[in-house]
């Protein structure tokens, strides 16, 4: 296996830099995530793979996707390289959506609150709701809907979009 790295190396260091595509190159042994255009076979979507990165010379990007396995794959295909910045507990994502569907459920409150209160509705005895009080229950039950996609989420994985390369 070091042999195989040390060759690597030695193929960087006598390697030309891409100079036909405006992409930053990240440092080796970096995370990143590569955004693969369809090719001519009909696939219809972008693939992604991610590994470490070891290597870019003009005609391929070399990525290391598992301790035994180096993924080449060629430069005319890559959209974009993305870089790995962290990852997000599933804690924060939970805090987060319990965050958001609380303001979002607060501010439909609001306004179903506001739509029906009105006189009428109110001293005929039929259903009747202040805006604050359509506030207060729309952000109870939008926190409790949050919450229950922020358990589901889990933690996820936070990427650095890379620059779209030209005519890919």
């Amino acid at each position: 296996m070091w042999v195989r790295r040390a060759l690597l190396v030695l193929s960087v260091v006598m390697s030309s830099p891409a100079s036909a595509q405006n992409l930053t190159t990240p440092e080796s042994g970096t995370r990143v995530r590569v955004v693969i255009a369809p090719d001519s076979s009909g696939a219809a979507r972008l693939v992604q793979r991610s590994g470490l990165f070891l290597l870019r010379t003009s005609s391929a990007i070399v990525l290391e996707r598992d301790s035994q396995k180096l993924d080449t794959i060629p430069a005319s295909h890559v959209r974009r390289i993305d870089v790995h910045t962290g990852t997000r507990s599933s804690g924060e994502n939970f805090l987060r959506s319990t965050m958001y569907g609380t303001l979002i459920g607060g501010a439909l409150g609001l306004l179903v609150g506001a739509a029906a209160h009105d006189s009428y509705s109110c001293s005929d005895g039929g259903f009747c709701m202040s805006a604050g009080a359509g506030a207060l229950a729309g952000g109870v039950v939008g926190a409790g809907v949050g919450a229950i996609i922020g358990m589901i989420y889990g933690p996820t994985e936070q990427w650095q979009r890379g620059e779209m390369l030209p005519g890919n």
